[in-house]
């Protein structure tokens, strides 16, 4: 069983990937739960022009995952209002936010227990990029967590993905299930949007 600092070193280093694209003039800010949050300082990155607020991204069409976290739960998905979230669950175990690098705002990381929420900015809201499980203690809806078999992966969503490298990518309406099976076993586990450019694009 990965260790919970393994989850928090993960984060960190992608952290400092997302300040790497917002260039070398952005700062990363951490926020861990209890400490006092101060404003972002970072400088906003300017949007591509690709960059759009996904005007229909379905939410609600693709992959959905009960995320339970002390004694409280809600049912996630790509595209979906973080503030939605942030109501029925609270403050995370910790929190990190980089400018970001397709839309003018921050990309946002909330780590809570052994799943971790990314979000884009859209106005003055955020809604879901992706849903990252951390490790063994996180489990799909379907029943798929990093340890289970190529199989067990199959048994529980068909064979109809693509291959990319070890990756096997399952499409549902705005979202992606993104499986990395290693030597016959689950290594990794992701559900993203495909409406968030660099995200869709797996950067």
């Amino acid at each position: 069983m990965k260790k919970r600092a393994a989850a928090f070193l993960l984060a960190a280093v992608m952290c400092l990937g997302l300040a790497a694209c917002g260039g070398s003039g952005s700062d990363v800010n951490t926020i861990e739960k209890d400490s006092s949050k101060a404003e972002a300082s970072s400088a906003e990155a300017a949007p591509s022009e690709e960059a759009q607020a996904p005007a229909e991204a379905a939410v609600g069409t693709g992959y959905v995952y009960t995320l339970t976290y002390k004694d409280a739960s809600i049912d996630v998905t790509p595209d979906q209002n973080m503030a939605e979230v942030l109501a029925a669950l609270g403050d995370a175990d910790s929190y990190f936010e980089a400018a970001s690098c397709a839309f003018e705002g921050l990309d946002k990381t909330y780590m809570y227990g052994h799943v971790e929420v990314d979000t884009y900015p859209q106005g003055e809201e955020d809604f879901i990029s992706s849903i990252y499980f951390l490790d063994d203690l996180a489990v799909t809806n379907e029943g798929v967590r990093v340890g289970s078999t190529k199989e067990e992966m199959e048994a529980a969503y068909g064979t109809d993905y693509s291959v990319v490298g070890t990756e096997c990518i399952y499409a549902k309406g705005n979202s992606e299930l993104r499986i990395i099976v290693e030597g016959d076993k689950v290594s990794s586990i992701q559900i993203v949007s495909t409406n968030v450019p660099d995200v869709a694009e797996g950067n």
